[in-house]
């Protein structure tokens, strides 16, 4: 499949090589350091690489060094020979299949961040160093498990990858979750001082011929190479009249868009968070991939920001910026006020992804925000559940520890209940003796039961109760019941993302990046941004006086998410309240159907 070239503008501090003999030397015992200044832009992993020293180092010679270093500051740097190198020693292995090599832990890390570095598991890094059962230390060496099927002696499958005006060796390798070592063997002579239109090598993990799982995969039956069968029609409306884009210069469904996400490539994540932001701008790509096959034409420029505001403010300051139609992002609400302010300014419509904590003033005619709050989400859930119990009687199941989740879906339904005039008793139990829920069911007969709590052992406690009931009934709750070990014959789980993933998803995914992570928790970042990417680039269409956004007609080709957005009364703007429900017969879960 030919793929489209997508320019990727990563908005990143140039590498200055410094000449380290120029830096003024303090004596600590019989150590020697250089005192260094951290300048703008600085990140500890490009200033590791500069000085030739390793981030255990970095903080050994700094104690309590945090990631996100100021400008300005001061910091202690080894001086080592000039001639070293960073070849990895290899520990020695009774088993030609598993090889083992020395991990350094530093702040903030654990046995599972360090487990998913190096792709094995808690478990066998325990085995191999059980003074560690406990826990790590920092400044603690490990024995890491090495397969040779995770060697670079196993079979690549070659991308070749053009440099973008102030992209970074480091923030190349990040995207596409590559060593950046590795890349440097398989281009000789590559330093980190790229240019741009300089082509380099990327080496992936060669593409396994797999048959997907069809329990897990679902082939739709509109996926075909037929352009034409990609677009779906559908009758699902806005709840409320979008605006137009005014003041656009757009033709032929160009549309500009800017993603501001914290990537991190010039600071030392040792949370491991800035990998999700990846992940979800690798599913953008091929979302953007898809709506070039529609005729659709993007121009994307893309914006490291970190996580506070100091590369964000700076940032926002490039005229080229103001000209966009739509911005994805940010991740952070301390960013957010910022940005909604530059699109009011600007008139520009904003997709807010991920927090759904937004101030009342950063809330106007422009925001798109894709993760609603319990109270606006809860509403909407709650009327359904209404709908789905044919109005019979309702046993509201509280706990003695509330479940905040839980007690806020219970409040909405209560209300819809008062509203709708439908006799429901609510109770307050602890989980370890659930017996009044029996006596209420099998009593007063109540047909309906919804439990406030999305934990498992509450579902668990309740369920395991009603299982001597007398009566029928139906149970209402939520998503992570899903892997409860028992239900009753009849209930209704609400859950705010059904994966769904294509085999042409799939497909294009391993194609670009190799395999995709396997996340147990949901949602899937990829999946996410490559649902945002897809609905937002297709629902945005040229009226002549400048975009508007209508509901687009591909809702049912997305991966995981849907959309529904409706306006919010005071914050005026708009909140996608989508939602599915799950409903189990007693044997399987049924095809979820969304809100709208």
């Amino acid at each position: 499949m030919k793929k489209t070239v997508i320019l990727i503008f990563l908005c990143l501090s140039v590498v200055i090589v410094a000449q380290t003999n120029n830096y003024p030397i303090k004596t600590i015992g019989s150590k020697n350091y250089y005192i260094y200044t951290i300048q703008t832009g600085d990140g500890l992993f490009a200033i590791g690489r500069r000085f030739n020293v390793t981030q255990a180092e970095l903080h050994n010679a700094n104690p309590g060094l945090a990631e996100d270093i100021k400008a300005g500051q001061e910091i202690l740097i080894p001086v080592v020979d000039a001639g070293r190198t960073f070849s990895m020693p290899q520990y020695e292995s009774n088993n030609d299949d598993e090889k083992y090599i020395p991990h350094t832990v530093l702040p903030k890390q654990t046995l599972y961040s360090i487990s998913k570095i190096y792709g094995t598991t808690v478990e066998r890094i325990k085995e191999l160093n059980p003074q560690c059962v406990d826990g790590v230390k920092v400044g603690t060496v490990l024995k890491i498990p090495i397969s040779n099927s995770n060697t670079p002696t196993q079979k690549k499958h070659i991308k070749t990858h053009t440099v973008s005006r102030k992209e970074t060796l480091y923030g190349i390798c990040k995207l596409y979750g590559v060593d950046i070592n590795e890349v440097m063997t398989y281009n000789d002579g590559l330093t980190e001082n790229i240019k741009e239109g300089q082509q380099i090598l990327i080496p992936l993990p060669e593409r396994k011929t797999t048959t997907p799982n069809t329990s897990t995969v679902n082939k739709s039956p509109q996926d075909s190479e037929d352009d034409n069968d990609f677009i779906e029609q559908t009758n699902v409306q806005f709840l409320e009249q979008l605006p137009v884009w005014q003041n656009r210069n757009v033709t032929k469904n160009a549309l500009n868009v800017t993603f501001l996400l914290p990537f991190m490539t010039e600071t030392v994540d040792l949370d491991g968070i800035s990998e999700k932001f990846v992940s979800f701008y690798r599913g953008a790509m091929i979302a953007m991939n898809d709506l070039k096959r529609l005729g659709i034409s993007l121009n994307v420029q893309t914006y490291d920001i970190g996580k506070d505001c100091t590369l964000l403010d700076s940032i926002l300051q490039i005229e080229k910026i103001k000209q966009t139609d739509l911005i994805i992002g940010p991740a952070y609400k301390q960013q957010v006020s910022v940005v909604s302010k530059y699109a009011r300014e600007n008139k520009i419509y904003t997709v807010i992804p991920f927090t759904s904590d937004i101030h009342p003033k950063d809330c106007h005619n422009y925001i798109f925000q894709f993760n609603p709050t319990f109270n606006e989400l809860h509403t909407i859930v709650a009327q359904r559940m209404v709908k789905v119990s044919n109005k019979r009687p309702f046993l509201l199941v509280d706990f003695i520890t509330p479940n905040r989740r839980g007690t806020s879906l219970m409040n909405k339904l209560e209300e819809a209940l008062q509203e709708n005039n439908i006799e429901f008793s609510k109770i307050k139990i602890d989980p370890s003796n659930p017996d009044t829920v029996l006596t209420m069911v099998d009593y007063y007969n109540y047909t309906n039961v919804f439990i406030a709590s999305d934990d498992i052992r509450d579902a668990n406690a309740v369920v395991g109760a009603l299982e001597l009931s007398k009566n029928s009934y139906t149970l209402f709750g939520f998503d992570k019941w899903s892997n409860a070990a028992k239900l009753s014959p009849k209930a209704y789980l609400v859950t705010l993302f059904s994966p769904n993933v294509s085999v042409s998803y799939i497909e294009q995914y391993e194609d670009w990046f190799g395999s995709r992570p396997q996340q147990v928790d949901v949602p899937n970042y990829d999946l996410l941004g490559y649902d945002i990417m897809m609905y937002f680039g297709y629902a945005a269409r040229n009226t002549g006086s400048g975009i508007e956004i209508k509901e687009p007609v591909i809702q049912s080709k997305l991966q995981q998410s849907a959309f529904c957005f409706m306006k919010k009364k005071y914050g005026n703007h708009y909140i996608n309240v989508n939602h599915y429900i799950i409903q189990w017969n007693g044997t399987n879960f049924s095809t979820p159907t969304r809100y709208k």
